[in-house]
């Protein structure tokens, strides 16, 4: 077993590994396990870098959504859209979409006028957002703020 050290950032518990093989400051293990990227908030004891958008670790499955969602961290998916709609947020207009990655979905909104914001439904893209920690248990969809759209193809 990988010796663990706990350091106290902001409010949350992590447990860092140190000397473990393909483990790199900024890189955490969940208490379930799961390997999550973090960013450096900038507290005594956080030991990981700012990491850019394109170097934050990809979410393929709903374990680790659901981690990173518990902890509210940024993080980087590749999916499809499957369903877009608008709204308003007080007196600013809003774009919103949902994208299906394996086993689970994450709704962002956007700027109506923002390439994010008028992707149509069935692009792939990859994007980072960081997690509210909010979830749709029924609908099995996690909810994500302050998107980035890093690649994105449209449908044919």
């Amino acid at each position: 077993m990988p010796s663990l050290a706990v350091a106290t950032v902001g409010r949350r518990l992590r447990r860092q590994v140190q000397g473990v093989p393909g483990v790199v400051p900024g890189q955490m293990v969940a208490p379930s396990g799961v390997l999550v990227t973090f960013l450096d908030t900038g507290h005594p004891g956080d030991q990981g870098g700012v990491l850019s958008a394109r170097e934050l670790a990809i979410v393929g499955n709903r374990e680790q959504l659901h981690v990173a969602a518990q902890m509210r961290e940024r993080l980087r998916v590749r999916g499809v859209v499957v369903e877009r709609g608008d709204g308003y947020s007080g007196t600013y207009r809003n774009a919103w979409l949902r994208i299906e990655i394996s086993g689970a979905s994450v709704q962002v909104t956007a700027s109506p006028t923002s390439p994010l914001g008028t992707l149509p439904v069935g692009s792939r893209l990859e994007l980072a957002c960081r997690m509210t920690g909010m979830v749709d248990v029924v609908s099995n969809t996690y909810y994500g703020e302050r998107a980035q759209l890093l690649s994105w193809v449209a449908p044919k």
